[in-house]
């Protein structure tokens, strides 16, 4: 099978910090844009799109194990169907990277307004977005395997914060249990009802979460030998933190916020539920951790572009 060298290629705990850089960072965002399109259901939309991780882990090792080549989808569907549809799944693939890039960089800079009273100008954040890639851009003209490392680090710190907010909230939710309105779920959504267009949104919303997914099978010859084994791996640790953290997460912040708390940190959730649980130090510690995690994001943008594109 193609790859590296034991010590030469990527090994699979880089490799997941790649993937989960991106994936990871779906948590800052997903809730605060289904919210005002399904309302309370979104924690149900995120807890699908995690079970549908565990598909496509199974494809994509499926996949990588017939097609061993750079280029993911791209390659598995232009040796598996032919070009017109493979152009057409790199095409979507290239825009999925520009979109997460764009996504992830902009939400980065929301979360550092936050920090700031009334929050910074639109344009002032559209400025800061700019620095991860610009940033990212000029590492990965350098080889991937570098800015990797660094994204790995924040991967790892931002799972391990992930997961104790995860259960402190748990905690302080069964310690309030008689406080939290659960009255303010049953409509689902506070402006209206749902409808099919809705729920079709919602769905595509929540799989935006999700586009990074697919990085490591676009860089499979730089991962380190044996190949199926450092994808098996790499796929596991991601699918199981992210299933782990997400839904609980935007569970507790659409339980434990108020509506007026919701609509007011809508663009930066997490960032009022951190708040909330541990006031203003935790919400500093991780304001700081989704600024670094988003940014990080966009180096997964360019690390599958340049794998699709090569």
């Amino acid at each position: 099978m193609s790859g590296k060298p034991k010590g030469q290629g990527l090994n699979w705990v880089i490799a997941a910090g790649i993937v989960g850089a991106d994936i990871g960072t779906s948590i800052f965002y997903g809730t605060g844009i289904l919210y005002p399109i399904v309302g309370y259901l979104a924690p149900v939309f995120v807890l699908t799109t995690c079970l549908m991780m565990w598909l496509f882990k199974k494809t994509y090792e499926e996949g990588l194990a017939l097609s061993p080549y750079n280029g993911g989808a791209y390659s598995m569907i232009l040796r598996g169907i032919g070009r017109r549809a493979a152009v057409l799944a790199g095409a979507l693939t290239f825009v999925s990277y520009l979109a997460t890039a764009a996504v992830s960089s902009l939400s980065g800079g929301f979360y550092i307004s936050s920090l700031f009273e009334g929050g910074l100008a639109s344009s002032q954040v559209v400025l800061l977005s700019f620095i991860p890639i610009v940033l990212f851009g000029l590492l990965n003209t350098k080889g991937i395997k570098e800015p990797a490392k660094l994204v790995t680090v924040i991967a790892g710190i931002h799972f391990s914060l992930l997961l104790v907010i995860a259960v402190w909230g748990l905690v302080f939710l069964g310690l309030n249990w008689d406080d939290v309105d659960f009255e303010k779920m049953r409509g689902f959504k506070p402006d209206g009802p749902l409808t099919i267009g809705m729920l079709l949104y919602g769905f595509s919303a929540a799989f935006l979460g999700i586009t990074g997914f697919e990085s490591a099978a676009q860089i499979v010859e730089e991962l380190e030998e044996p190949t199926m084994v450092t994808v098996r791996k790499l796929y596991k640790i991601v699918v199981i933190l992210v299933s782990l953290t997400a839904p609980a997460i935007s569970f507790l912040c659409l339980a434990l916020l108020s509506q007026e708390q919701i609509d007011t940190n809508l663009n930066y959730l997490l960032s009022g539920l951190a708040n909330k649980l541990g006031g203003r130090p935790l919400a500093f510690i991780l304001v700081i951790d989704a600024m670094l995690t988003l940014f990080a994001a966009t180096n997964t943008a360019f690390v599958g572009f340049i794998g699709l594109a090569t």
